[in-house]
């Protein structure tokens, strides 16, 4: 619990006090963190997923996939 806590603080920190706003960083946060079973940062990820163009999405997902398998394979 505490584990995907940090990743959707992180994901909240790029959406709202990063400057600037990194939309982008922010979805891929919220991803990694519906990936490792927090289903609560579930609809902060869909609500970005409406305010990205579809090659923003394409790219935050391509990060969110290399964010991923670091932290599987203990690298982040």
């Amino acid at each position: 619990e505490r584990r995907h806590l940090r990743h959707s603080e992180l994901a909240a920190w790029h959406f709202a006090l990063a400057e600037p706003t990194d939309l982008n960083r922010a979805y891929s946060w919220y991803a990694v963190a519906v990936a490792l079973g927090d289903s609560a940062s579930e609809r902060e990820r869909d609500e970005l997923l409406k305010q990205l163009s579809p090659s923003q999405v394409k790219k935050a997902q391509v990060d969110a996939k290399a964010i991923f398998n670091r932290i599987k394979s203990g690298e982040g």
